[in-house]
């Protein structure tokens, strides 16, 4: 029976992994006591080479109220660059958002 449960358990932690991997679609971050925010998201437009699963982030800002956005930069980094950018604004006091834009 054991062996059994931990199948099931197994079984029901890649489910888990599949489900949030397929869900994240974007994320946002805002910049403490400051405009600028960040986008990160998935683009499989900027396929790398080696299989990296390829990310983009986007910093901008609001302008005005009725105005479009400021968009200042894309980069272009791998789903692990992105995760050490995202530990690294949150270590920094950035907070996460809906999205902005």
């Amino acid at each position: 029976m054991g062996r059994l449960w931990e199948a099931v358990l197994f079984i029901a932690c890649l489910v888990i992994r599949l489900y949030y991997s397929l869900a994240m679609k974007e994320a946002w971050l805002k910049q403490p006591n400051g405009p600028w925010v960040e986008r990160f998201w998935p683009n499989p437009e900027l396929e790398r080479d080696g299989g990296a699963r390829p990310m983009a982030v986007d910093l901008g800002r609001h302008l005005l109220l009725h105005e479009p956005p400021l968009l200042k930069s894309r980069r272009q980094l791998t789903l692990s660059q992105a995760r050490e950018l995202w530990r690294n604004r949150v270590k920094a006091g950035w907070k996460r958002v809906e999205p902005q834009w």
